[in-house]
């Protein structure tokens, strides 16, 4: 009994998950971390810009893609691209150690951060090439609606409970 006690003093939150995609998870602290994060990156994929597309959805995507880009040597960034990337974000605060300080409170070391940078970008070019690129804004939107309700159709995704 004692033992109970003793590992309720230590227990550590726990992130609750919102949304099964596929064999893949969001998480209410991925849906924070987006809110930190998405502010000072840049995304090529218009989707992932749009405030108006609620964030759980668009982690939803990103799941989705990611899993279906694989290990697939098309999707795959070089390290200096990843590389750019992080020293782009660091350059989005006034000093690069606060943003380095940010990421660690988020539970991010650097190369931790360039794996999640690697993979965000791996289904970001998932979707560019999936999603055939137009002038039109719209169109290029509709299109992008139309190919992640195949991808949820083809991918089950379940609320949590």
């Amino acid at each position: 009994m004692w033992w109970m006690a003793l590992a309720t003093l230590h227990a550590e939150p726990v992130d609750r998950v919102l949304v099964f995609a596929g064999d893949r998870i969001v998480t209410e602290g991925d849906v924070a971390f987006d809110a930190f994060f998405s502010p000072r990156d840049s995304s090529p994929v218009p989707a992932f810009e749009d405030d108006t597309y609620a964030v759980e959805e668009k982690l939803v995507d990103i799941a989705l893609a990611r899993a279906l880009a694989g290990d697939l040597a098309i999707f795959r960034p070089a390290d200096g691209e990843v590389r750019a990337r992080f020293d782009a974000f660091l350059a989005s605060f006034p000093e690069p150690e606060e943003g380095r300080r940010r990421l660690m409170e988020w539970g991010f070391d650097g190369e931790e951060f360039l794996g999640f940078l690697y993979s965000r970008m791996v289904a970001e070019r998932c979707v560019l090439r999936s999603v055939v690129a137009s002038t039109s804004g719209a169109d290029w939107n509709d299109r992008y609606l139309a190919w992640t309700a195949e991808l949820r159709r083809r991918s089950p995704v379940r609320r949590a409970p």
